[in-house]
């Protein structure tokens, strides 16, 4: 009896996830977008909830890997991985034209909240020279203020 109540607590102390969340809501709030290429800086304005789903995780020896996060106020989804420090997840959306492509780095500091979305935008990509295409025709970088959202129930 003492060997498997001994093998139960061992189990569960190794087992990193026995008690974690599979999911993780953060709320966000816009602070303000860098534009990269004309180096204007604008305050943005708006809120969303990012959904960090951890159902897939995998513990690695620097983090883990296998992190899908969703926004609130978009189709964007990102794949990632997190680290001590950070949430680092990457994605790109097309919207309903064919002609446009947007690729983001999203890193998410986790001491601090702050949020980083590295946005690179490319458009008429079947229409440029191949050695042109690898080359955004827009670069953003949104800083957002984010926390652990409440649970409300």
């Amino acid at each position: 009896m003492k060997k498997l109540l001994g093998i139960m607590v061992l189990s569960l102390l190794l087992s990193g996830n026995a008690y974690s969340e599979s999911v993780l809501f953060l709320n966000c709030k816009a602070d303000n977008t860098i534009n990269l290429k004309t180096g204007e800086n604008s305050a943005t304005a708006g809120q969303f909830t990012l959904r960090i789903n951890r159902e897939k995780e995998v513990k690695t020896l620097n983090g883990s890997q296998g992190l899908i996060a969703t926004r609130s106020d978009s189709n964007e989804i990102y794949y990632g991985s997190s680290d001590d420090d950070s949430f680092n997840f990457q994605g790109f959306m097309n919207l309903d034209d064919p002609e446009l492509l947007f690729i983001y780095h999203v890193t998410i500091n986790r001491i601090n909240g702050q949020m980083k979305n590295y946005v690179q935008g490319f458009k008429d990509i079947s229409k440029k020279k191949e050695e042109d295409r690898e080359k955004p025709d827009a670069q953003l970088v949104h800083y957002s203020s984010c926390e652990v959202a409440k649970k409300k129930f």
